[in-house]
C-alpha cells in the first residue's frame, strides 16, 4: 500500500501560515478528521530536512542551517558523535517516553508508517513549530480499530518565557506530549466529542508519568481553575490543558492503568466520557460521585494543601477560586453567585465565626431545570476531613447540617452539573441560605436530626494494629451499607456491607495478612448518602 506523505487538515478559524506560526495544534488535527468533507483548505507536507539521527525506535528529522537549524547545531560535546547534543537529548526523552508508556504501562505502540520517512522507525520532524502529533493515514497494522500512523513536529529551540535561557525543559515536556498524541492514535485518532479536551488533558497528564519532577503542567492549572465554572469537556484552548488534574485524580483514585483502560474502550467507543463512564461502571465506580469526589480534591491544594488529596497539591501554583466567602449569619437568600456549565464546578466558602457551640445548617434550592451535585466538605481542626455528597433533581431541595461547626476551620460546599448523556450548552443555577443553629449547653442539639440524617464518626482506635470499629450514625429504617477501603494509591483494598440499625452502627474489619503498614481511606456508603474519613494501620 502506498500513500502520499501528507495530511489533509482544517484549520479552524486560523489565517496564519503553518510554518513560523504556533496556533494549530494536535487537537486542531484531530478535530480535522471528524468531517472530511471539509478537506482541504490547507495540505500539511513532510518537511524536506537534510540531516537526520536514528535511535532504537526514532528517526530525527533536523537541520543545522537553513530555515530551521537547531538550537547551538555545533555543540556537539555530550557525546562527541557528528551530531548536535540538542538532537541527543531529543532522542534520549523519546526513547524514555516510549520506555514508560509502551514498555511499563502497557500502551499500544503507534502503528509504523510504511517506511515513508525511510525505515519503521518513528518519524519526527525538527521545525519552528513548537509541537505538533499529525495523523497521516489509517492504518490496518491495528485492523480493529480507528488506528493512525503519524509523525510528530519539534520545535528547533524551545526556549520559552519560564525557561528563556534553556530549552531542554519544555523539550522534555514537548517530546512527552507529542508522544503520547501518537499512542493515542494508535486506539482512535479521532471522537465525536465537541472538543479534543480528553486527548490534550491526558497527553499532560502523561509528562508527569515520563518526567515527575518536571512539572510543566503546573503552568496550565490557572488556565483550568480560573476558569473551574467552565465545562471540563466543551471548554477548549488552554482550559483543557490545565484540566490534566482530572486524569491524576482518576489515576491516583483507581491506579494508573485507569487512563489506558479508557483509551482501549475508545477502539470501540466514539465518545470520550461515554468511554470514561463506561469503563468506571464496570468496576463498579459510579463516575457522577468520583467527580463530586474530585471537585473537593480541587479546593485542598496550594494554601488549603491538606493530606490524602492530590500527592503534589502542596506545590501547585494556585488553588480554586471561591464563588464566595461567608463570614456572617444568617447569609440569606444567595442566588446563583457563579452559574456552573455542564461539569463546571463553583465553590461557597463557610467560614467560622462563632464561638459557642453550634451548627451550621444549609438550605439549598436545585436548578429548576437540571439535576446537581453537592460535596459538603466540613474541614475541623486535627481531625479529619468529612466529605458528604448529595444529587439533586431539577428542582429538588435538601437541608444540610454540619455538626460542631464551631470547631471547624470552616465548611466548603462545591456544586457540579453532572453530566446527562449528551453536550449541553447551557447553564445551571441554584440558591442557598446558610444560618447556625446553636445548641445549649448540655444538649446535642436544639431539634431531633431530620430522619434521612447520618453520620460518619470515624473508627476506634486510630492508629490500629489488630482490628478497628467503624463507627456511624443512621436516624431511620433498615438499609444495606457498603463500606469501601482504599489504599493510597486509591486501590480498593477491602469491602464491607450489612444492613443498617437504627441508632449507633459499629462495623469490625480485621485487614488480611498481606495488607501493609500504613494510612488507608475508606467510604461510607448508604442509599444516596457517602462520607469519608482516613485511618492508619499498624502493624
Amino acid at each position: 500500500m502506498q500513500h502520499q506523505a501528507k495530511i489533509l487538515i482544517i484549520i479552524f478559524g486560523l489565517t496564519a501560515l503553518l510554518y513560523g506560526q504556533q496556533n494549530i495544534s494536535t487537537g486542531d488535527l484531530i478535530m480535522a478528521l471528524k468531517d472530511s468533507t471539509n478537506w482541504p483548505p490547507l495540505i500539511l507536507d513532510r518537511p524536506d530536512l537534510p540531516c537526520s539521527f536514528s535511535s532504537e525506535f526514532f528517526k530525527i528529522h533536523y537541520d543545522t542551517a537553513g530555515d530551521y537549524p537547531v538550537y547551538y547545531p555545533d555543540e556537539d560535546v555530550d557525546p562527541v558523535d557528528g551530531t548536535p547534543d540538542y538532537i541527543n537529548r531529543m532522542a534520549e526523552y523519546l526513547e524514555l517516553a516510549h520506555y514508560k508508556y509502551i514498555i511499563l504501562l502497557g500502551y499500544d505502540m503507534p502503528p509504523p508508517d510504511e517506511g515513508i520517512g525511510g525505515d519503521n522507525r518513528y518519524d519526527i520532524y525538527v521545525s519552528s513549530i513548537t509541537g505538533l502529533t499529525a495523523p497521516e493515514f489509517q492504518s490496518d497494522y491495528y485492523p480493529d480499530r480507528q488506528a493512525y500512523a503519524s509523525y510528530i513536529h519539534i520545535g528547533n529551540d524551545l526556549r520559552n518565557e519560564f525557561h528563556p535561557d534553556d530549552p531542554l525543559p519544555f523539550l522534555k515536556a514537548t517530546c512527552a506530549h507529542e508522544y503520547f498524541h501518537a499512542v493515542q492514535m494508535a486506539y482512535r485518532a479521532f471522537t465525536g466529542d465537541s472538543t479534543f479536551w480528553w486527548y490534550e488533558l491526558t497527553a499532560n497528564w502523561a509528562e508527569e508519568r515520563v518526567f515527575d519532577d518536571l512539572n510543566e503542567v503546573y503552568y496550565y492549572l490557572e488556565d483550568y481553575y480560573l476558569k473551574i465554572d467552565h465545562s471540563i469537556y466543551l471548554t477548549g484552548g488552554s482550559h483543557m490543558y490545565g484540566a490534566w488534574v482530572f486524569a491524576e485524580f482518576l489515576s491516583q483514585r483507581h491506579g494508573i492503568d485507569i487512563i489506558r483502560q479508557i483509551f482501549v474502550k475508545l477502539i470501540n467507543l466514539d465518545n470520550s466520557l461515554v468511554a470514561i463512564k463506561t469503563v468506571l461502571s464496570e468496576q463498579e465506580i459510579n463516575f457522577d460521585y468520583e467527580f463530586t469526589l474530585f471537585t473537593a480534591w480541587n479546593y485542598f491544594t496550594n494554601s488549603s494543601y491538606r493530606p490524602g488529596f492530590f500527592e503534589e497539591g502542596e506545590h501547585f501554583p494556585i488553588t480554586v477560586p471561591l464563588s464566595v466567602n461567608h463570614s456572617t449569619y444568617p447569609t440569606g437568600w444567595v442566588d446563583t453567585p457563579r452559574a456552573i456549565e455542564n461539569l463546571g464546578i463553583g465553590y461557597m466558602h463557610f467560614e467560622n465565626t462563632v464561638v459557642n457551640k453550634s451548627n451550621l445548617v444549609i438550605e439549598f434550592n436545585a436548578d429548576q431545570d437540571y439535576p446537581e451535585e453537592l460535596a459538603l466538605i466540613a474541614i475541623y481542626n486535627e481531625q479529619p476531613i468529612e466529605i458528604s455528597t448529595y444529587r439533586l433533581e431539577p428542582g429538588q431541595e435538601i437541608v444540610m447540617q454540619v455538626e460542631d461547626f464551631n470547631e471547624c476551620e470552616g465548611v466548603v460546599l462545591s456544586i457540579n452539573w453532572p453530566y446527562q448523556g449528551y453536550a449541553i450548552i447551557d447553564s445551571a443555577h441554584y440558591r442557598y441560605n446558610a444560618y447556625i443553629d446553636s445548641i445549649p449547653s448540655g444538649f446535642t442539639s436544639n431539634k431531633p436530626p431530620r430522619p434521612d440524617e447520618f453520620k460518619l464518626y470515624g473508627n476506634y482506635p486510630n492508629p490500629f494494629n489488630l482490628s478497628c470499629n467503624i463507627i456511624f450514625y443512621w436516624n431511620s429504617g433498615p438499609i444495606n451499607y457498603k463500606i469501601n477501603i482504599y489504599n493510597i494509591s486509591g486501590r480498593i483494598v477491602d469491602r464491607l456491607d450489612g444492613l443498617t440499625e437504627r441508632g449507633v452502627n459499629s462495623v469490625n474489619w480485621v485487614p488480611e495478612n498481606g495488607i501493609a503498614s500504613g494510612f488507608y481511606y475508606y467510604r461510607l456508603l448508604i442509599g444516596e448518602h457517602q462520607a469519608n474519613a482516613k485511618m492508619l494501620f499498624l502493624k
